[in-house]
């Protein structure tokens, strides 16, 4: 218990992808746009350069400077905290970790992994992830506590995290407020406020910014038309998406899926993005 909250959380962790890109690269797509993940790792020769926490924001100058010239990778990771995004949570600034031998053995075995069908695969990379995103946490809460705290505070609101868990199980279909009310036993005209007073959101913006980043994560990661991505997202169609997104991110979703496909091109190590989650016990404490 830390501040009157149970800091006892399940934590989901699911590895989109690992690319081996170089710096110049990035310049058109980390630099410009929002990271699709909620955790976006780079490393150069094995050593961890910065762990990225939201995909609300872009990678700074300051980011691209700590990086060299050379080959390096990134590792795209989704974690989500009692079944809501990671991202959800967390508003802070990148969190850098120390260079050492463990991070560069860690982030080696998961390369290693990811391209293997040996025995006990699977549940190796599950506890390299694990023991990676221990090492973010600790980081995170000796930067930044006044953010580390607010996390806390948002996860032991019971109600706040069973409407965010609805909301986010549900952006692709029609949420009213009449439905989320009826998850945490309010008043339809009561929960906007509710979700206000805790959040510091506005409810209605809240879901169609999360309902941007659900369709800008399908749209780099997947070949399904853009059609598609919409009404798996929740808009009524296409054109309606292409306004909602132009409008979060100043650009049309095309130009940003090439953007991400010029710096991936044929680099991205064939990992599934339906591999199966993993979900450790983990204490944020």
């Amino acid at each position: 218990m830390e501040n009157g909250y149970n800091n006892s959380s399940f934590i989901s962790s699911n590895i989109l992808c690992l690319v081996n890109t170089e710096k110049a690269q990035l310049k058109e797509t980390l630099l410009t746009y929002p990271a699709f993940s909620d955790v976006f790792i780079s490393s150069v020769n094995g050593t961890c350069k910065s762990i990225y926490l939201a995909e609300s924001q872009c990678m700074g100058e300051e980011l691209l400077d700590l990086l060299d010239d050379q080959p390096l990778k990134l590792l795209f990771v989704d974690v989500k905290v009692k079944n809501i995004p990671l991202h959800v949570f967390i508003k802070s600034t990148p969190v850098h970790m120390e260079e050492s031998e463990d991070i560069k053995t860690i982030l080696n075995l998961i390369e290693r992994e990811l391209n293997s069908d040996n025995l006990y695969s699977q549940e190796v990379l599950t506890s390299a992830i694990h023991m990676l995103l221990l090492l973010l946490v600790r980081n995170w809460k000796e930067q930044d506590a006044g953010a580390y705290d607010k996390c806390m505070k948002w996860i032991g609101n019971k109600r706040l995290c069973t409407l965010l868990a609805f909301i986010h199980n549900n952006l692709h279909q029609e949420l009213n407020f009449t439905m989320l009310s009826k998850q945490i036993y309010l008043s339809p005209d009561y929960v906007g406020q509710f979700f206000k007073r805790y959040s510091g959101l506005v409810l209605q913006q809240y879901i169609d910014r999360q309902r941007v980043l659900r369709g800008f994560r399908e749209m780099v990661l997947t070949s399904s038309r853009l059609s598609e991505v919409a009404v798996n997202s929740g808009f009524i169609d296409q054109a309606y998406f292409n306004k909602r997104f132009k409008k979060h991110f100043q650009a049309t979703p095309l130009k940003v899926r090439k953007a991400y496909q010029q710096m991936m091109g044929n680099r991205r190590l064939p990992v599934s993005i339906t591999k199966p989650e993993v979900t450790p016990e983990m204490s944020l404490n």
